[in-house]
C-alpha cells in the first residue's frame, strides 16, 4: 500500500461481495508483509501458500563500485551474445549508462518514465525480440516481462530494498538455465537513497527495508542463505544442495577469483555447453575442439532463429528457448527422428522448422 495507496481500498469490495472468495497474491513478502496484507484485506484466517524463494541457477555477486562503466563493459564483453538487463536508480543514469554502451559498439535500450509511451513501448519490444541485447532501466522497466532467456541482471545502483531486488534479479535466468546477478555497490548509493527519503512518509520504514540491503550487500556469509533468510526461509526448506559449491555466490567462489583484476574477466558463470569429462591431456584438446563447434552451431542456430522471429514478427523464444538451441547443439541430430528428442521440439515444431535446422546441422558439420 505504500508502494499504491489505492490498494488500501480494496477491502470495500468485501462489503460488495460479502460471500466471494478473495485471493491475493505476490510475488514477494516477508512475514510482517503477510500479515500486513491479511489485516488490511480483512482476511480470516486464510489458508497460504508459499513456493521457495531460492532461485538457484542464479549466481549471486556484489562487487564494490570502481569505475562503474568500466566494470559493467567488462561484464558484457565477457557475456557476448547473451540478453541482459542493467537497472539504475534515475532516469538521467540510464540515459548516461546507454549512452557509453553505445559508444562501445554495444546494442542498447532505455526504459523509464521520461519516454513516452511509444517509445518505451517500441524499446521494450525491440529487448523481447532480440533486436537489442541489452536493456538499461530504472524500477518502472520489468512489470509483466516474462523473456525467458534472460541471462544476466546488473545493478548499477544498489536497489533501496531486498524485495526490490529480489524482484529485479527475479527476470533472469527463467529458462532455468545459469544465469547471474551481479550488483555494483558503494556508500554513496546509500546517501542517494537516504536523500530521497525526505519525502517518504514513513522513513523509518524506508530505512528499515534500505538497512537490509546493505547487510545484505556488506555481510560475509553466503549470499544465497542471507536471502533466503530475509524472507524467512532456510537452506532445508529450499532443499538447496549446492549451498556450499563455488556456483552459490561470489563468497562461495572468493578464494578461486580475483575481482581486482583490470579488465579482466568478472566472473563467468555462463556455462551455456556441458564440458566433456577431461580424463587426459590427450582428451583435453578433444574436448575443447568439441566444445568450441558447440559453440559455433549454436551460433549459427541462434542467428537463424532470429531471422525466422523476424520474419513471423514474434519474439526468438517462441520459436524455441536457449535450452533448446544447446541441447540441439550438443546432441546435433541428424534427421527430424532425432531432432523430436531435443527438450522443447515436438513434432510440430519439427515439421515447421526441422528441415532448416537439420540443414544448418549439415553444413556446420561440413
Amino acid at each position: 500500500h505504500d508502494f499504491r495507496p489505492d490498494y488500501m481500498e480494496i477491502t470495500h469490495i468485501r462489503n460488495q461481495f460479502p460471500k466471494s472468495v478473495f485471493l491475493a497474491l505476490t510475488a514477494t513478502a516477508t512475514k510482517q508483509v503477510q500479515a500486513d496484507i491479511i489485516k488490511n484485506l480483512r482476511m480470516e484466517n486464510p489458508e497460504i501458500f508459499m513456493a521457495s524463494f531460492n532461485r538457484p541457477n542464479i549466481f549471486l555477486q556484489v562487487i564494490k563500485k570502481d569505475k562503474p562503466i568500466e566494470q559493467v563493459l567488462n561484464f558484457i564483453e565477457n557475456h557476448p551474445n547473451q540478453s541482459g538487463i542493467i537497472y539504475c536508480f534515475s532516469r538521467k543514469q540510464v540515459d548516461l549508462v546507454t549512452q557509453e554502451l553505445h559508444i562501445n559498439g554495444i546494442k542498447a535500450l532505455s526504459y523509464h518514465a521520461g519516454l513516452n509511451d511509444a517509445q518505451r513501448t517500441k524499446n521494450q519490444q525491440d529487448f523481447i525480440s532480440d533486436k537489442a541485447d541489452i536493456m538499461v532501466a530504472t524500477v518502472a522497466f520489468g512489470m509483466g516481462i516474462n523473456k525467458p532467456d534472460v541471462r544476466f541482471v546488473i545493478h548499477f545502483d544498489m536497489p533501496k530494498s531486498i524485495e526490490q531486488y529480489y524482484q529485479e534479479i527475479g527476470r533472469t535466468g527463467r529458462d532455468g538455465l545459469e544465469a547471474e546477478a551481479l550488483l555494483l555497490y558503494s556508500a554513496g548509493d546509500i546517501h542517494k537513497i537516504r536523500y530521497f527519503f525526505k519525502d517518504n512518509f514513513d522513513s523509518a520504514k524506508s530505512e528499515n527495508l534500505l538497512q537490509g540491503m546493505i547487510n545484505y550487500c556488506e555481510n560475509s556469509v553466503c549470499r544465497r542463505k542471507s536471502l533466503l533468510s530475509y524472507f524467512g526461509e532456510s537452506y532445508s526448506d529450499a532443499r538447496q544442495d549446492c549451498v556450499s559449491s563455488e556456483n552459490c555466490c561470489d563468497i562461495c567462489a572468493s578464494k578461486k577469483i580475483n575481482y581486482n583484476q583490470p579488465r579482466a574477466i568478472l566472473h563467468k558463470r555462463i556455462q551455456s555447453f556441458p564440458k566433456p569429462s577431461k580424463k587426459s591431456t590427450g582428451e583435453l584438446f578433444i574436448s575443447d575442439t568439441l566444445e568450441s563447434n558447440e559453440k559455433i552451431l549454436s551460433e549459427k542456430i541462434r542467428s537463424w532463429r532470429k531471422k525466422a522471429a523476424e520474419e513471423l514478427n514474434v519474439p526468438p523464444y517462441v520459436i524455441f528457448g536457449d535450452k533448446t538451441l544447446f541441447d540441439i547443439a550438443q546432441k546435433k541430430p541428424s534427421n527430424i527422428k532425432e531432432l523430436t528428442k531435443c527438450y522443447g521440439i515436438g513434432e510440430i515444431k519439427a515439421e515447421k522448422f526441422g528441415y532448416l535446422i537439420l540443414k544448418i546441422i549439415k553444413e556446420n558439420a561440413q
